[in-house]
């Protein structure tokens, strides 16, 4: 008796200090149900749930006397068929915010308006998996920012079958960012695609998503395109490597890539590779293709790729530069840290 009188403060301490587990909202009924809720004062349909999870399965949009979509709960799943998004406002029309996970899960999550932007945000991972995310339709749209930033652990951005199409289209994970095909599509003018992890990698060559690195949807590696308006520009950065093999790139003005961001030598691999790639800025307005691996320290690998820098108007000839190196073959001086040998490199 003596035991279980000294056992019962603890348990009891021990049950009130349990995390309470969140509880699961799944909404089917994105007009009737009482957790979808018409904002007057910010003009907003809100879904508003806490520290509970919410699966949205039905298609979601403003409802009367309301322009804009607001979420707010611990994970988000955004879960088609059924479910998806659209909301036609200028301003922030689509904000969701996790502060645990997010997932879009064969779906589709749509800012309309020409003036209109979307913002995804996350605590924990993000899963886009056969869905599309889209700013402004086939024209030009305002920003589309998909952001996690959680750091124990680092959060990953994983793409799988996915769209994304928007003017200025802003991609961050602290963790690694991972693409399997994945198509990114911007439109002019002054349209830009950048792809950041600040403490992880960047892989668009399928394998890091789960995709085979040979023949995935018929595709030699992730099957992943970019490709931008006549104004466009795209910037790759990743504290650790770059893997954009057999990834399609065409950009119309300037694309940079950068492994092992942080101030000196990056504290674990931080390569670039290009293998099987197709990197290209030569149509519409001129810019330049540069690319370097952790300062000049890392290998850059350019085996069987197509690197097609344009001409500068003066006539004169005009290559990608890697790692410094602006002169062909890329075993000249002061060539250094490159290996390989590419189908195209002009």
């Amino acid at each position: 008796m003596r035991l279980r009188t000294a056992l019962a403060p603890a348990l009891a301490f021990l049950l009130l200090a349990a995390p309470v587990r969140a509880a699961v909202v799944t909404i089917t009924d994105c007009v009737a149900d009482p957790h979808v809720v018409a904002h007057a004062p910010s003009s907003s349909t809100r879904i508003e749930l806490g520290t509970d999870d919410l699966v949205l399965a039905c298609p979601l949009a403003p409802l009367p006397g309301t322009d804009h979509i607001v979420i707010v709960a611990h994970d988000v799943t955004v879960q088609g068929p059924a479910g998806g998004i659209t909301a036609a406002s200028d301003g922030v029309a689509i904000r969701i915010t996790a502060s645990g996970g997010f997932a879009a899960v064969d779906t589709s999550i749509e800012s309309t308006a020409n003036n209109g932007s979307m913002e995804i945000t996350s605590v924990g991972d993000m899963l886009f998996e056969s869905s599309t995310i889209d700013v402004g339709e086939s024209t030009s749209g305002d920003d589309l920012r998909i952001e996690c930033s959680g750091a124990s652990p680092d959060c990953k951005i994983t793409a799988i079958g996915s769209t994304f199409e928007s003017r200025l289209t802003f991609i961050t994970a602290v963790g690694n960012v991972a693409f399997g095909r994945v198509h990114l599509v911007s439109h002019s003018p002054r349209d830009y695609i950048r792809i950041t992890s600040t403490h992880g990698n960047v892989d668009t060559s399928g394998e890091a998503a789960g995709i085979a690195a040979c023949c995935a949807g018929g595709d030699l590696g992730g099957g992943n395109t970019v490709v931008t308006g006549n104004e466009g520009n795209l910037a790759v950065t990743a504290f650790g490597f770059v893997n954009l093999s057999f990834t399609n790139i065409l950009v119309a003005e300037f694309i940079t890539v950068t492994s092992g961001s942080a101030p000196g030598l990056a504290p674990v691999p931080a390569g670039v590779n290009l293998s099987g790639a197709s990197v290209r800025n030569d149509f519409a307005k001129e810019g330049d293709i540069v690319i370097l691996a952790d300062e000049a320290q890392a290998t850059i690998t350019i085996s069987a790729a197509v690197l097609v820098d344009d001409n500068r108007t003066s006539g004169t000839e005009d290559v990608s530069e890697l790692n410094g190196c602006t002169v062909v073959p890329r075993t000249m001086a002061p060539c250094v840290n490159i290996v390989g040998t590419p189908d195209l490199d002009s």
